[in-house]
């Protein structure tokens, strides 16, 4: 089975300097020896993913097994300097694609309604948020950073083949 998700999400990993004391709090130095003000993180995103999913079907249960490419953005703002004056803030983004596999079930509620439930892992390579404007790169990671995620939800088959 072949399907396509678009959604929107955000987790509890959002931090925002103003409101609360982070871990990555302060300043930051480009490799020019200029300096950045961390504000805020977010991965409150649109997230595309393409799913080819292969289904085993056992009367009305369905468990499946998948591969998954997705695209996301994560972002982070720091407070820049302009005219040697630290008073606008910039992106640091990273907008890459990612390949997962994901593992669930399916059970057959009625012939075209399913109940579902997944799990997701995918893993993100060489995560880094740059920005074109500073010769500095924050949360550079060591292919480690990995995104899972369980969902719930309910399907409709729009037609068999």
């Amino acid at each position: 089975m072949l399907s396509a998700n678009v959604s929107h999400w955000n987790s509890s990993f959002d931090l925002d300097a103003n409101k609360e004391d982070t871990f990555l709090n302060g300043y930051y130095f480009t490799e020019d020896h200029l300096p950045l003000l961390f504000q805020r993180f977010n991965n409150q995103h649109f997230e595309y993913a393409l799913q080819l999913k292969f289904l085993y079907d056992w009367k009305n249960i369905r468990p499946f097994v998948g591969i998954l490419a997705d695209r996301n953005t994560y972002k982070m703002q720091f407070l820049v300097p302009e005219n040697n004056v630290m008073n606008r803030l910039d992106d640091f983004t990273t907008d890459q694609t990612n390949i997962g596999f994901s593992l669930g079930i399916q059970y057959r509620v009625f012939r075209r309604f399913l109940l579902s439930a997944e799990y997701q892992q995918y893993m993100l390579k060489n995560l880094s948020l740059k920005n074109p404007d500073f010769n500095f790169e924050i949360f550079k990671t060591n292919n480690t950073f990995a995104e899972r995620k369980i969902s719930v939800g309910i399907s409709y088959i729009l037609s068999k083949l």
